[in-house]
Parts: C-alpha cells; structure tokens; sequence
C-alpha cells in the first residue's frame, strides 16, 4: 500500500531539505502557519485535522513547482540581480530563508487579492467549498498561483513583498477587475486553466493595457483533419438509415407528393444549396438534412422509434457508460456541437477553448468510435448498402425542392 501524497508531501520537507522539493513543503507550511498570511490554516495538513474545506498540500505542492521551479533555481534575475528568491542547496541556511522568502511573496500576492475583490466574488467563488471536493476554490487558486509568478517577473520583484509604487498600485487594481470578469461559472477542470489564464492575460495586455505581463501565448489549433474525418462522416450514415427507413416504409414515392414535400421541409433542415453539387439536386432531400435534425427523428418516439429499438445496442457499447439513451444523446449533440463551432468559428478562439478544453476533446476522441459502431450495427441490421445508397432511387430522380 502506497503513501498518502498529502503526507508525503509534507514529509519532503524533512527527507530532502536542501532539494527544492523539501524546500517547496517548508514554503507551504510556512503560509500555512504565518497569521499574517492569507494561507493562515488554510491547507489541508495531515498532522492537523481538516475540515474538509482546506486546500490540499499536495495540490499547492505541485502548482508551485510547476510555476516557480526553474526560477528558484537561478541565481540571478532576468537584470542581472541576485535572485533573492534562489533556493541556494549549498547555503546550510537557505533551508530555512528561502522557503521564508517565497511563502511572504506568495502569501502577499494572495493578500493583496484579498483586499482588493469584492465580497460576493470572495464568497462565490474565492472561498466556495460548496462544490464537490472543493473543486472551485481549488481552481481559482491555482490560476492565482500561475498569476502570482506572473505578477512578480512583470513587477520585477525581488524582495518579500510587492511594491507599494503607482505602476505596482494600478497593476493590482486592473487584476482585480479582470479577474472578477472574467467567466468563472465555467470553470469545472484542470484542463481550462490555460485557457483562463489565456483569457485573463489576454485582457491584461490588450485591454489594460500591460502589454508585457506574461506571456502571449496561443491557443492550440483544432484538429480539423481528424474532425472531417471522423465526426464528418457520422452525418451520413445517420441520414442513409433514415433514408432507408423512408423508403421501406412509405415507398419510393413517398416525396413526390408535394403536400409531404413541403410538411417534410418545415419539419427538417435542408442543407445549404451551395453544398449540393447540380448533379445531386434531384436525389432525396433525407439524404441533405442537418445531422442534428436528422438525430431528432432519431431519438424521438416516432414511426420508426429508432432509439428505443436498438437501444440494448446503444448502451452495451462505450463499457456501458452510455447509461441511458438520453445521455447518449446529450454526448452526441456536444460532439456535433464541437464540429460545428470548429468549422463555423461561431466562437472566440477563447470561448471555444474554455468550451472544448484538452479532457473535453479527448472524451469526444474516445466517444466518437463508438457512434460509428452503432450506426454501422444498424446499417447491418437494416441491410443498408452505405457504399450503393443511391440504388434505393427512382431512376428520374427524385422532385426535390430545395432552394
């Protein structure tokens, strides 16, 4: 049976105190300890009972390090100063002043934060533990922590604490504001931290006007090729079943009546004529409906009660974590919903990376296989030719209004 992580992080810094490592759980217990400090028994501590409201050590552990490792470990500052936040592993002393000096200027940061927001964001969202396992306050801490180094390399801070100059001043209170606008409903997983530390640089720089607080980084580019691929193609077979349903059960016929022509239209969204090439123009209008119209045809409890009965199908795929039909179609709408707003740019690039974060799109990459090996399933079951569809057409073509 393995360790605890919470203890041994907090064992570091007994096991390794000259390492970073040992240096960084000392830092924690320092603000965790300091009453001056905003962390004052805020961190879940093994050796002291929580409250279950506390902020892992572990969690704090690894966000530190992740942001403020390489710093620690250089001598100097980008001027050319002396580092005094270099966790020297050579000065027996330093195993006590660094982890002092890097806990007063985090905890100042935190301070300085504290001060300066409003109460219902520090309630809502700064000090919620409302949400489950404290995920949000969580969050919000650790884009805090990425801001603080941030905060302290723009500032160019060498010292225990920020300045109390008129650029230091105006810097915290524009922070503040972005920080209090920026959309923290949204935020539910470790993968949109970029994106609202992306968002919240962004405003930094090109709307207060800090042009040179953090890094401009981009947002990663979508995979377009694995979506035409892949989600593309998913339309198509969904339309080719319900085409093949049409037929067998109203006849060819069926949509030569112009009165069930334009019923049919008002129901249905037609694609775009200009997706359409002229030589397609009389084929049966099912196979141009929009995937999402066409899903409800098939979710619905209709003629052809599509869902319902291959519903044993539905759910015995994805290791059964398709739980009811109506969760396999929220999924499959957000799958589609992603396609659309990665071919449409119907969002900001910020907007869409809060949306499909990294842990989003790699559920839509394992979910996406098996949307295809249901529809292939019922292709199966119906004896639908996907390759040869266009068999199942009069051969003059179908009367098809689309405009």
């Amino acid at each position: 049976m393995g360790i605890d992580k919470e203890l041994l992080t907090d064992l570091k810094g007994v096991m390794y105190p000259n390492l970073i490592e040992g240096k960084l759980s000392r830092t924690i217990k320092n603000m965790n300890s300091d009453k001056k400090s905003y962390f004052y028994e805020k961190i879940k501590m093994p050796s002291f009972e929580s409250d279950g409201t506390q902020l892992p050590i572990s969690t704090l552990f690894r966000e530190i390090n992740k942001r403020f490792k390489k710093y620690l470990e250089n001598k100097n500052t980008p001027e050319g100063k002396a580092n005094f936040f270099y966790f020297n592993p050579q000065d027996p002393e330093n195993q006590e002043i660094g982890p002092q000096r890097l806990s007063s200027i985090i905890s100042d940061f935190f301070n300085i934060l504290q001060d300066n927001f409003s109460e219902k964001f520090k309630n809502e969202f700064f000090y919620n533990s409302d949400t489950p396992n404290n995920k949000r306050k969580a969050y919000t801490h650790i884009i805090c922590i990425d801001l603080c180094f941030e905060s302290i390399k723009y500032l160019n801070v060498n010292s225990k604490k920020f300045g109390n100059d008129n650029k230091t001043k105006t810097f915290f209170k524009d922070l503040v504001d972005s920080i209090e606008n920026s959309e923290w409903e949204g935020l539910s997983g470790e993968g949109q931290y970029e994106a609202y530390t992306l968002e919240l640089v962004q405003t930094m720089r090109l709307i207060k006007g800090h042009k040179n607080f953090a890094p401009d980084k981009k947002i990663a580019a979508v995979d377009i090729v694995w979506i035409q691929d892949n989600i593309n193609s998913l339309e198509p077979k969904l339309n080719a079943i319900l085409l093949k349903l049409f037929i067998d059960k109203y006849g060819v016929d069926y949509f030569l009546n112009d009165e069930i022509i334009q019923k049919y239209i008002k129901n249905m969204k037609i694609i775009s004529r200009s997706r359409i090439k002229s030589k397609q123009l009389n084929i049966h209008p099912q196979k141009f409906v929009d995937f999402s119209f066409s899903l409800n045809s098939f979710m619905l409890r209709s003629a052809f009660n599509l869902a319902e009965r291959y519903d044993k199908q539905i759910l015995k795929m994805h290791d059964g974590n398709f739980l009811s039909l109506k969760l396999f179609e929220q999924k499959l709408r957000a799958i589609w919903d992603f396609r659309s707003e990665s071919t449409h740019k119907t969002l900001t690039d910020l907007q869409f990376a809060k949306k499909y974060n990294s842990s989003t799109q790699k559920e839509f990459r394992r979910d996406v296989p098996f949307y295809h090996k249901i529809f292939d399933y019922i292709m199966e079951d119906l004896d639908i030719d996907f390759d040869d569809i266009d068999k199942h057409f009069k051969p003059d073509g179908w009367k098809t209004p689309i405009s």
